[in-house]
């Protein structure tokens, strides 16, 4: 049978429900896997970059014909992975 962590009177739980550990293992999940996103995001765009900056053909398959990588998918995922990966650092640090 399976014991429920029940909060103290005015207290809660954590996001789920699971009790300390387990919110805080998901909240260190989710800090590595957008630290990878964004490296990857970052490396990705640094290579359309460089190749852009060099007059070459895109190798990321980001875009066709590129004309400015500022506007390509990849930069918006990097700074969209960047943002997240901001805010998990945040949560990890306020939940420590």
């Amino acid at each position: 049978m399976q014991e429920i962590n029940m909060p103290a009177k005015g207290g809660s739980l954590p996001a789920g429900g699971h009790g300390a550990t387990g919110g805080k293992k998901i909240i260190i999940a989710q800090f590595i896997i957008l630290l990878a996103g964004t490296i990857f995001a970052w490396t990705n765009f640094t290579i359309e970059l460089i190749n852009w900056l060099n007059k070459r053909a895109c190798t990321t398959g980001c875009v066709v014909g590129l004309v400015n990588p500022f506007l390509t998918p990849c930069f918006y995922g990097a700074i969209f992975f960047t943002l997240a990966f901001i805010l998990s650092a945040i949560i990890l640090k306020k939940n420590k």
